[in-house]
């Protein structure tokens, strides 16, 4: 099992030397070796520090945090906090700064934007497990989120009626329903 997770932590840090973002401990240079923590849990993550995201073009955002399950969940909240909600949610191998442009043309129009790091992309946390990356997974700890932000329960509703992806994940017990 010990040899399984230095594999599994090399894995990752390749990955991120990779793409040029490394998980290191908070605070760290982006070039250092990666630190593995370990939740409550006995999940093993890494977590990218904040000196890593410091000169980004055209990012001025402050990330704000959800903790599920023990792990950082990032996300921007720009825009009047009255207004309508707008989810921005990115695809796979992207993060938030996917919206870079659009975030400040919908906040100045009124909008309420928020823009989810999803486990394992952009500040939020980034398990070694790759069980941790499954497609209920991921939509379990969307709804999550939206459940934890502090929103009115009328947009939360209608952003809990847009998740439900995860009937496809589960299209073979549905089929049984049919």
């Amino acid at each position: 099992m010990i040899h399984a997770a230095r594999l599994s932590t090399a894995l990752v840090a390749t990955a991120f030397l990779s793409v040029g973002t490394t998980a290191m401990a908070d605070g760290g240079p982006c070039d250092s070796v990666p630190v593995v923590r370990t939740t409550r849990a006995g999940v093993d993550f890494v977590r990218t520090p904040d000196s890593c995201f410091a000169s980004l073009p055209g990012w001025p955002y402050a990330p704000e945090y959800v903790e599920i399950d023990g792990l950082r969940q990032a996300y921007v909240d720009e825009g009047p906090a009255d207004g309508p909600v707008v989810l921005l949610l990115h695809g796979q191998p992207s993060w938030s700064y996917l919206y870079r442009r659009m975030i400040p043309v919908l906040a100045d129009a009124g909008y309420r934007v928020i823009a989810i790091d999803h486990l394992g992309m952009g500040r939020s946390d980034k398990p070694i497990d790759i069980a941790s990356y499954s497609y209920l997974g991921h939509n379990d700890r969307l709804e999550r989120f939206i459940e934890a932000l502090e929103i009115p329960d009328a947009a939360k509703n209608q952003l809990l009626r847009l998740t439900p992806a995860k009937y496809i994940g589960n299209a073979d017990k549905q089929a049984k329903k049919v």
